[in-house]
C-alpha cells in the first residue's frame, strides 16, 4: 500500500506532467517579439521558425511569461532537433525553469524522451540537478515509470539514493507506480551504490 507521502508526490508528480502538457496549448501573444516567437516555436518544434528567431536577435534562453524556458518547453515535447539548435545557439542546458527545473527534468518526467534524454546528458546535463520539489530526473522517471529513461540516468551516474519530495527516493516511487523494471533496475544500483560509496 502506497504511504500517504508517495501518494502525494505522485500527484505532485502528474501536476508537473500536466503543466508541461499546458504549455503546448498556451496562445502566443500578438505582436511577438523575437524572443516570444522562439518560445512558440520550441513549444511547437517549428525548426524554421527557431532559425528566423535566431537570426532576428532571439535568446536561446528565452522564457515565457511564466518563467518556462524554451529548452524545458522543447524537451517537454520531445522535440530533439529544436533542443539541439537551442544548446547549439547557445541555451544553458542545466538552467532550470521557474517551477519545473531543467530540461532533462522534463523529459525524464513528462514524456519519456530518450533521444531528448540522450542529446542532453551528451551536452552535459547534471544529472542530479533537482527541481524547485526537490526531485531529481531519476526520480522522475521513476515516479513516471519511465524504466528505459532510468537506465540511461543510472549509467550517466545518476545518484538512485537522493530523496526527493517528502523523503521519498526513487524506489519509493518505482515501487509506488508498480514498475518491476524500474524497481529491479533502481535495487540493483542500490546494492552496487552500498559497496562503492557511503551513503549520504
Amino acid at each position: 500500500m502506497q504511504s500517504l507521502s508517495a501518494r502525494i508526490c505522485r500527484i505532485g508528480c502528474a501536476a508537473l506532467c500536466a503543466m508541461c502538457a499546458a504549455l503546448w496549448f498556451v496562445p502566443p501573444p500578438d505582436n511577438q517579439s523575437p524572443d516570444e516567437t522562439l518560445f512558440a516555436a520550441a513549444v511547437g518544434g517549428d525548426v524554421r521558425g527557431i532559425e528566423v528567431s535566431l537570426a532576428h536577435g532571439a535568446s536561446a534562453s528565452a522564457r515565457d511569461r511564466t518563467g518556462e524556458t524554451a529548452l524545458f518547453a522543447a524537451a517537454s515535447a520531445g522535440h530533439v532537433r529544436v533542443v539541439e539548435m537551442l544548446l547549439d545557439a547557445g541555451a544553458d542546458v542545466n538552467q532550470p525553469s521557474r517551477r519545473l527545473g531543467t530540461a532533462l527534468c522534463a523529459a525524464a518526467a513528462c514524456t519519456g524522451q530518450i533521444a531528448v534524454v540522450k542529446v542532453l546528458l551528451r551536452r552535459g546535463a547534471a544529472v542530479d540537478q533537482p527541481n524547485e520539489a526537490g526531485n531529481t530526473p531519476l526520480w522522475q522517471s521513476a515516479c513516471a515509470g519511465n524504466a528505459d529513461v532510468s537506465r540511461l540516468l543510472l549509467a550517466a551516474g545518476a545518484n538512485p539514493l537522493h530523496p526527493g519530495c517528502g523523503g521519498i527516493t526513487p524506489l519509493d516511487m518505482a515501487r509506488s507506480s508498480g514498475d518491476s523494471e524500474t524497481i529491479r533496475l533502481l535495487t540493483s544500483a542500490i546494492s552496487l551504490t552500498s559497496t562503492t560509496r557511503p551513503v549520504r
